[in-house]
Protein backbone atom coordinates (compact mmCIF):
# COMPACT_ATOMS: atom_id res chain seq x y z
CA UNK A 1 0.00 0.00 0.00
CA UNK A 2 1.70 3.27 -0.88
CA UNK A 3 2.26 5.76 1.72
CA UNK A 4 3.00 9.64 1.66
CA UNK A 5 7.13 8.81 0.77
CA UNK A 6 6.29 6.19 -1.69
CA UNK A 7 2.95 7.30 -3.27
CA UNK A 8 4.62 9.06 -6.66
CA UNK A 9 7.22 6.09 -7.00
CA UNK A 10 6.76 3.67 -9.80
CA UNK A 11 10.38 2.35 -10.46
CA UNK A 12 11.60 1.31 -6.91
CA UNK A 13 9.39 -1.74 -6.01
CA UNK A 14 8.42 0.35 -3.12
CA UNK A 15 4.92 -0.72 -3.44
CA UNK A 16 2.78 -2.49 -6.02
CA UNK A 17 1.27 -0.78 -9.02
CA UNK A 18 -2.23 -1.53 -10.41
CA UNK A 19 -1.96 -2.70 -13.85
CA UNK A 20 -4.42 -3.72 -16.30
CA UNK A 21 -4.19 -8.05 -17.06
CA UNK A 22 -2.18 -9.15 -20.11
CA UNK A 23 -5.06 -10.57 -22.61
CA UNK A 24 -3.78 -14.30 -22.38
CA UNK A 25 -4.02 -13.61 -18.76
CA UNK A 26 -7.81 -12.11 -18.56
CA UNK A 27 -8.87 -14.74 -20.62
CA UNK A 28 -7.69 -17.45 -17.89
CA UNK A 29 -9.26 -15.50 -15.31
CA UNK A 30 -12.40 -15.18 -16.86
CA UNK A 31 -12.55 -19.19 -17.68
CA UNK A 32 -11.64 -19.66 -13.94
CA UNK A 33 -14.28 -17.40 -12.32
CA UNK A 34 -17.19 -18.45 -14.81
CA UNK A 35 -16.15 -22.14 -14.26
CA UNK A 36 -15.86 -22.82 -17.82
CA UNK A 37 -12.86 -23.82 -20.30
CA UNK A 38 -11.54 -22.94 -23.62
CA UNK A 39 -11.69 -25.32 -26.39
CA UNK A 40 -7.93 -24.94 -28.05
CA UNK A 41 -8.19 -27.07 -30.92
CA UNK A 42 -7.45 -30.63 -31.83
CA UNK A 43 -3.55 -30.26 -30.83
CA UNK A 44 -4.05 -28.91 -27.72
CA UNK A 45 -4.44 -30.78 -24.43
CA UNK A 46 -7.70 -29.88 -22.37
CA UNK A 47 -7.04 -27.93 -19.81
CA UNK A 48 -4.56 -26.01 -21.12
CA UNK A 49 -4.62 -22.87 -20.52
CA UNK A 50 -4.18 -19.48 -22.71
CA UNK A 51 -0.77 -18.30 -20.93
CA UNK A 52 0.86 -21.13 -22.21
CA UNK A 53 -0.45 -21.17 -26.14
CA UNK A 54 1.20 -19.61 -28.99
CA UNK A 55 -0.36 -17.04 -31.02
CA UNK A 56 -0.26 -19.08 -33.93
CA UNK A 57 -1.94 -22.05 -32.41
CA UNK A 58 -5.19 -20.53 -31.38
CA UNK A 59 -7.91 -21.32 -34.07
CA UNK A 60 -10.92 -19.88 -31.39
CA UNK A 61 -12.11 -16.78 -33.25
CA UNK A 62 -13.62 -15.05 -30.38
CA UNK A 63 -10.18 -16.14 -28.11
CA UNK A 64 -8.16 -14.35 -30.80
CA UNK A 65 -10.37 -11.29 -31.01
CA UNK A 66 -10.27 -11.16 -27.05
CA UNK A 67 -6.09 -11.68 -27.31
CA UNK A 68 -6.44 -8.47 -30.09
CA UNK A 69 -8.65 -6.14 -27.78
CA UNK A 70 -6.33 -6.78 -24.57
CA UNK A 71 -3.48 -6.07 -26.54
CA UNK A 72 -1.73 -9.40 -27.17
CA UNK A 73 0.76 -8.26 -30.00
CA UNK A 74 -0.01 -10.29 -33.45
CA UNK A 75 2.07 -13.55 -34.25
CA UNK A 76 3.81 -11.56 -36.87
CA UNK A 77 5.47 -9.56 -34.12
CA UNK A 78 8.88 -10.41 -32.94
CA UNK A 79 8.89 -9.00 -29.67
CA UNK A 80 6.33 -9.29 -26.74
CA UNK A 81 7.24 -5.35 -25.68
CA UNK A 82 4.93 -4.29 -28.44
CA UNK A 83 2.20 -5.37 -25.77
CA UNK A 84 -0.74 -2.95 -25.30
CA UNK A 85 -2.10 -2.52 -21.97
CA UNK A 86 -3.76 0.66 -21.61
CA UNK A 87 -7.70 0.00 -20.76
CA UNK A 88 -9.48 0.91 -23.80
CA UNK A 89 -13.61 0.82 -24.93
CA UNK A 90 -13.54 -2.45 -26.97
CA UNK A 91 -12.04 -4.22 -23.78
CA UNK A 92 -15.06 -2.78 -21.94
CA UNK A 93 -17.92 -3.80 -24.56
CA UNK A 94 -16.39 -7.38 -24.57
CA UNK A 95 -16.88 -7.95 -20.72
CA UNK A 96 -20.38 -6.60 -20.93
CA UNK A 97 -21.44 -7.96 -24.40
CA UNK A 98 -19.65 -10.76 -26.27
CA UNK A 99 -22.04 -13.38 -26.95
CA UNK A 100 -19.35 -15.73 -26.21
CA UNK A 101 -18.82 -14.44 -22.71
CA UNK A 102 -22.15 -14.58 -22.10
CA UNK A 103 -22.84 -17.85 -23.04
CA UNK A 104 -20.14 -18.83 -20.80
CA UNK A 105 -21.94 -17.17 -17.94
CA UNK A 106 -24.63 -18.85 -18.11
CA UNK A 107 -23.17 -22.13 -19.28
CA UNK A 108 -25.29 -25.45 -18.00
CA UNK A 109 -21.38 -26.19 -16.04
CA UNK A 110 -20.66 -22.96 -15.16
CA UNK A 111 -19.74 -21.54 -11.92
CA UNK A 112 -23.69 -20.13 -10.86
CA UNK A 113 -25.27 -23.04 -12.57
CA UNK A 114 -23.21 -25.33 -10.16
CA UNK A 115 -23.38 -23.24 -6.70
CA UNK A 116 -27.20 -23.29 -7.14
CA UNK A 117 -27.25 -26.96 -8.04
CA UNK A 118 -25.43 -27.75 -4.97
CA UNK A 119 -28.30 -25.70 -3.14
CA UNK A 120 -26.30 -23.23 -0.64
CA UNK A 121 -27.88 -20.61 0.97
CA UNK A 122 -27.52 -16.91 -0.91
CA UNK A 123 -24.94 -15.91 1.50
CA UNK A 124 -22.91 -19.07 0.80
CA UNK A 125 -23.38 -18.17 -3.13
CA UNK A 126 -22.59 -14.69 -2.89
CA UNK A 127 -19.40 -15.41 -0.98
CA UNK A 128 -18.19 -18.20 -3.46
CA UNK A 129 -18.60 -15.33 -7.02
CA UNK A 130 -16.96 -12.40 -4.75
CA UNK A 131 -14.07 -14.77 -3.55
CA UNK A 132 -13.38 -16.31 -7.06
CA UNK A 133 -13.74 -12.77 -9.22
CA UNK A 134 -12.33 -10.39 -6.76
CA UNK A 135 -10.15 -12.56 -4.52
CA UNK A 136 -12.37 -11.35 -1.40
CA UNK A 137 -15.74 -11.64 0.65
CA UNK A 138 -18.74 -8.91 0.02
CA UNK A 139 -18.78 -6.07 2.30
CA UNK A 140 -21.93 -5.25 4.60
CA UNK A 141 -23.01 -2.73 1.88
CA UNK A 142 -22.53 -5.27 -1.31
CA UNK A 143 -24.58 -7.56 0.79
CA UNK A 144 -27.28 -5.19 1.65
CA UNK A 145 -27.04 -4.25 -2.25
CA UNK A 146 -27.72 -7.91 -3.72
CA UNK A 147 -30.38 -8.58 -0.68
CA UNK A 148 -32.25 -5.66 -2.09
CA UNK A 149 -31.71 -7.28 -5.74
CA UNK A 150 -32.22 -10.40 -4.98
CA UNK A 151 -35.52 -9.67 -3.99
CA UNK A 152 -36.73 -7.60 -7.01
CA UNK A 153 -35.14 -10.65 -9.45
CA UNK A 154 -37.24 -13.18 -11.42
CA UNK A 155 -35.17 -15.53 -9.87
CA UNK A 156 -32.45 -17.01 -7.82
CA UNK A 157 -30.34 -18.26 -11.09
CA UNK A 158 -30.93 -14.39 -12.79
CA UNK A 159 -29.88 -12.62 -9.68
CA UNK A 160 -26.70 -14.27 -9.09
CA UNK A 161 -25.48 -14.58 -12.95
CA UNK A 162 -26.39 -10.54 -13.13
CA UNK A 163 -24.57 -10.38 -9.72
CA UNK A 164 -21.50 -12.52 -11.54
CA UNK A 165 -21.83 -10.31 -14.48
CA UNK A 166 -21.35 -7.19 -12.48
CA UNK A 167 -18.41 -8.36 -10.57
CA UNK A 168 -16.74 -8.91 -13.77
CA UNK A 169 -17.14 -5.65 -15.15
CA UNK A 170 -15.45 -3.66 -12.03
CA UNK A 171 -12.35 -2.71 -12.21
CA UNK A 172 -11.31 -4.09 -9.34
CA UNK A 173 -11.94 -7.33 -11.49
CA UNK A 174 -9.99 -5.88 -14.43
CA UNK A 175 -7.07 -4.77 -12.94
CA UNK A 176 -4.05 -6.93 -11.03
CA UNK A 177 -3.85 -5.34 -7.57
Amino acid sequence: VPNETNRLDHTNYSHSNIRPMMAEVIVDVLNAVLGTTEKWGPEMPEGSRAIEIGASRVQNGSVNYAFRIFGRPPRTTTCDCQRALEPALPQKLYLMADPSLLQKLQAPQGRVARLLAAEQDDNHVLDELFLASLSRLPTAQERAWFADYRAQAKDRRSAFLDTLWALINTNEFVFNH
